[in-house]
């Protein structure tokens, strides 16, 4: 478990390093680190399977609770974390490290990010993650979220030898604005 926290650790800094290596450099004056807090419930298919077979399910219904940040200045570039939580079939609990940009058009915001998914108790998976998220934004702080994401699950306790297992999901959730 040690060994999983640790590669975790390294693969969010690695992560956290590429994203702020796209951070647009600023002026020299004090800039402003804006927060939000966000929910939602997402499933959606998943192919993979062992013995050389493609096997396709409906992905088990997961939450996900998270916080992302970004500069008010520059506020193309956000970074964020959320934890997983697999609700139906077996419970697990992971976690997504996520790094992507903002495009707002008002009241539409699109983040379209890539990230590092780990799934750890009481098996483990590890792997890729990309999505898009649609906020509509009602206020300034509080929006109602779409969620598509990709994630591609390619190693772990969970996975026979020599088998990726990809998720195609979709979901809903809200954001607030700290």
């Amino acid at each position: 478990m040690v060994r999983v926290m640790t590669a975790l650790g390294r693969a969010c800094w690695v992560v956290l390093v590429i994203a702020a290596s796209f951070a647009p450099e600023g002026k020299a004056h004090a800039q402003t680190r804006r927060f939000a807090v966000d929910a939602r419930v997402l499933t959606g298919l998943s192919v993979g399977g062992g013995d050389g077979q493609a096997r396709l399910r409906r992905t088990p219904l997961f939450v996900e609770a998270g916080m992302h940040t970004w500069l008010e200045e520059e506020e193309q570039v956000v970074i964020g974390a959320a934890v997983r939580v697999e609700v139906e079939d077996r419970a697990s609990i992971g976690a997504v490290v996520r790094a992507g940009f903002r495009a707002m058009l008002a009241p539409i915001e699109l983040r379209p990010s890539i990230g590092l998914v780990a799934i750890l108790a009481p098996f483990t998976l590890f792997g890729v993650d990309a999505g898009m998220v649609l906020a509509m934004h009602f206020t300034d702080r509080i929006a109602v979220l779409a969620h598509l994401v990709i994630d591609a699950y390619l190693y772990g306790s969970d996975l026979p030898t020599g088998t990726v297992v990809t998720s195609f999901n979709g979901g809903l959730g809200f954001e607030v604005g700290l």
